[in-house]
């Protein structure tokens, strides 16, 4: 969706016949969701699921008396993974490191993966399926997904989410794509580090950093960024994090300064 939006503003076409757009695989950018609206009359529709859930647990829509909201306020609501279908039930369990409300999510249903081929150890913690994503689930049932346990920062025993950094990033006009790792730290264990692309392939933006110091607490502001031609994806699109962690982990850091 992202190459899709970057034809349309290159080639000034537009997409008078499309209602929807339905997005799966990575979390959903506010500022795609309100690019498609504004210039195309196009609601993007967020879906999560896995290929252990058979594979779509929650879909992102609306409901009908939140349409009058704001246009920021029902951003808010669609940047988040959604509402369970039917037969998908959902919960989240405390994490050390995360805060109230905020922790692992697991998932049970009749189409939910209890175990795998050629592993006899059941995977199952008391009857729910442990999904590997740190997540809150709001007071309406909509699902929202903060990080995979996987890429979360646990920096001096606090857990920062890479999805938040990199959402704060994407809000910038001069940032294309974003993605937020952490690196090894003496004092602190990890610290987060936030690896972007530009909008014009050129070098950082110089107030990228004040924009991220008034979206973000202090304490999870990025201590490096770094500019790179492209981020490296896997075969669905995902940024493959492990890669840019073995890069960074053993580069010296530029400061930010020098394009890559």
């Amino acid at each position: 969706w992202q190459g899709l939006m970057d034809h349309l503003s290159d080639s000034g076409t537009g997409l008078p016949t499309v209602r929807e757009l339905v997005v799966g695989g990575a979390a959903l950018p506010a500022p795609m969701i309100d690019y498609f609206e504004e210039n195309h009359s196009a609601v993007m529709v967020q879906g999560w699921g896995m290929t252990e859930t058979s594979p779509v647990c929650t879909v992102s829509r609306l409901r009908p008396e939140m349409r009058h909201l704001s246009r920021t306020e029902r951003t808010a609501i669609q940047v988040k993974q959604g509402r369970p279908i039917y037969g998908a039930e959902l919960t989240v369990e405390q994490t050390e490191g995360t805060d109230a409300g905020n922790g692992e999510l697991l998932v049970r249903g009749h189409w939910i993966c209890d175990g795998y081929l050629g592993i006899n150890d059941n995977v199952l913690r008391n009857g729910w399926f442990p999904t590997g994503d740190i997540a809150t689930i709001d007071d309406e049932a909509y699902l929202g997904i903060t990080d995979r346990i996987k890429d979360v920062v646990k920096s001096g025993g606090e857990w920062i989410s890479s999805l938040e950094i990199e959402e704060a990033a994407l809000s910038h006009a001069g940032i294309s794509r974003a993605a937020a790792i952490g690196i090894p730290d003496r004092k602190w264990g990890e610290r987060p580090m936030l690896v972007v692309v530009t909008q014009d392939g050129g070098e950082l933006p110089d107030d990228l950093s004040t924009h991220l110091a008034d979206k973000l607490a202090k304490w999870k502001c990025p201590d490096r960024i770094e500019c790179i031609d492209e981020l490296p994806l896997g075969a669905t699109g995902k940024v493959l994090k492990t890669v840019l962690r073995e890069r960074f982990a053993a580069e010296p850091s530029r400061e930010g300064k020098t394009h890559a």
